[in-house]
């Protein structure tokens, strides 16, 4: 592709993936918020729940300056406290949307209109009770997005490896997207190609069926073979050994997602490296292997 990127996407970088720890300590996370705002690659941000107003109110104003999106990831705060919206339990997913709600309520604090969240694990004897739970806790996070400007992602994860989640499959993700698109228009899916060799589906198996609800996209790697170094779903750099993700499976996703109409010079939406440091790999290292990888791969399609 001669054409910049930018032209068809908002490059974005999952702050909490590829910095871990640095949500712990404020000067920390301020710093490697600043690297990637100050960075013209990107054009957007996605940062985890933070607490403390002010710290927030200095990112807000540091990425306003810097021209840089923010969107909300709402993951690893559910992740974080093992917390699920579709937990059988009537307590613990009351517990779930609330923290979800403050996720939203931090959107409107810093003027992000998106915050992605995933489904919890299941049982399979109980799977409808299970889905029927998502299903009220999802319509209930749209309402009270829709009041404060903001939409809900759903991302799709794994459903029998890592976080075994139960929006995995593509059928899956299809009936749920259109129950709850039904009623809901401030509802999307997060589609992330470092997920579908976990799935086992190819870019056009995972997203041509459900290409209408995809609103945001991430990119990845992911190791497939169990017993390996860095198996399931811990996105290690592009072309980690025995992995699933470099140039060509890359090329093929951007080749897929252009093809469906999900990239383009009008609605340009978010395509975020979601890659993260194996071992004692440098976040800035992680990040540059990202950027060639994408670069070459955008060349190729």
């Amino acid at each position: 592709m001669v054409e910049s990127f930018h032209r068809y996407f908002q490059m974005g970088v999952v702050h909490p993936m590829s910095f871990p720890g640095a949500s712990e300590k404020e000067q920390t996370l301020l710093e490697t918020v600043r690297r990637v705002a100050t960075d013209e690659y990107f054009d957007a941000i996605e940062i985890p729940y933070i607490e403390n107003r002010d710290t927030c109110r200095r990112i807000r104003e540091l990425c306003e300056t810097a021209g840089c999106r923010i969107m909300i990831a709402g993951q690893p705060r559910l992740l974080g406290e093992g917390a699920s919206l579709n937990d059988l339990r009537e307590p613990e997913r009351i517990h779930a949307v609330k923290l979800v709600k403050q996720c939203i309520d931090m959107a409107c604090f810093m003027g992000a209109d998106e915050v992605g969240v995933l489904g919890g694990r299941y049982e399979e004897d109980r799977f409808e009770e299970h889905y029927s739970r998502l299903t009220e806790s999802t319509a209930e996070l749209c309402r009270y997005g829709k009041e404060r400007g903001v939409s809900l992602l759903m991302e799709v994860f794994d459903y029998d490896v890592d976080k075994k989640s139960i929006i995995g499959p593509v059928d899956r993700v299809r009936r749920f997207a259109r129950d709850i698109r039904r009623d809901h228009e401030n509802f999307g899916l997060l589609a992330d190609l470092s997920h579908m060799p976990l799935l086992k589906e190819t870019p056009l198996q995972s997203m041509e069926p459900v290409r209408e609800y995809i609103r945001h996209l991430h990119v990845g790697n992911a190791v497939c073979t169990e017993g390996a170094e860095a198996y399931g779903d811990q996105h290690p750099v592009f072309g980690f050994p025995g992995s699933s993700v470099n140039v060509p499976e890359l090329r093929e996703f951007l080749k897929t997602a252009l093809d469906l109409g999900l990239l383009g010079e009008n609605s340009r939406p978010i395509l975020s490296f979601e890659v993260k440091p194996w071992k004692d790999e440098p976040s800035e290292a992680v990040i540059a292997n990202a950027k060639r990888t994408l670069n070459l791969a955008w060349e190729l399609v």
